[in-house]
């Protein structure tokens, strides 16, 4: 997976060295917000609510405010907050509950607020590399499933938090472009370094593959 994202940020970079302009001033900071889709899962041995379950990849959004301040011309510092609506796809067949044998498919949904803070290394001025540590503060879980009827209701969801390490650190690589009318393009991996669930549920690390566009809403130049 990593080496696709790689392999997207080289065609990325040597797209716009052709066919963008670079800015004619160097700002000295701006901030803006974004939004877009994810594609989330879980790493490592994960146990829901019956055993057996492994994770599958899901497509989710994120959203939120992001500041960037320019240190050199080719170095600046990027954070944001943002909210993550993160996840996996969780599929079972056979599982044992107690006596019974039951087949169902569970969605394990999460949000989270995450706080990047991210070094970015600017050859030109519109697009760069960006890399660093990621905080994570898980804020609700939740494990809606479709079992049957004759097991669970139809929509039912468990809060499934105390499953769940509140607090995590993950590590984000990826890169950006700047378009002409002040927007920009991202495209982000990050994973969990710390266990994102306490010892008895396994040592499930998240991770994801982010999508973001990007509007500038202040930009202060020197």
């Amino acid at each position: 997976m990593l080496k696709y994202l790689v392999i997207i940020l080289i065609n990325l970079s040597f797209l716009s060295s052709l066919n963008a302009q670079p800015p004619e001033k160097l700002p000295r900071y701006f901030v803006g917000v974004y939004l877009g889709p994810n594609l989330s899962g879980f790493s490592g041995n994960y146990v829901a609510n019956v055993e057996g379950e492994s994770g599958k990849i899901r497509l989710r959004t994120q959203y939120g405010f992001f500041g960037k301040i320019y240190i050199t011309n080719e170095i600046s510092v990027f954070t944001a907050i943002q909210l993550n609506l993160n996840g996996a796809l969780t599929k079972n067949n056979d599982a044992k509950s107690a006596t019974v044998t039951i087949s169902y498919t569970a969605q394990t949904n999460l949000t989270t607020l995450a706080i990047p803070a991210l070094f970015t290394y600017t050859p030109r001025l519109d697009y760069g590399i960006v890399i660093g540590p990621q905080f994570d503060l898980i804020l609700s879980a939740k494990e809606p499933w479709n079992r049957t009827s004759i097991y669970e209701p139809a929509g039912y969801n468990e809060d499934v938090i105390d499953k769940y390490n509140r607090i995590g650190l993950s590590l984000a690589i990826g890169g950006y472009y700047l378009l002409l009318n002040g927007t920009s393009l991202h495209l982000r991996f990050t994973h969990g370094i710390t266990n994102m669930t306490i010892e008895e549920y396994g040592d499930a690390k998240p991770y994801s593959i982010q999508f973001f566009l990007g509007i500038n809403i202040y930009k202060k130049t020197k």
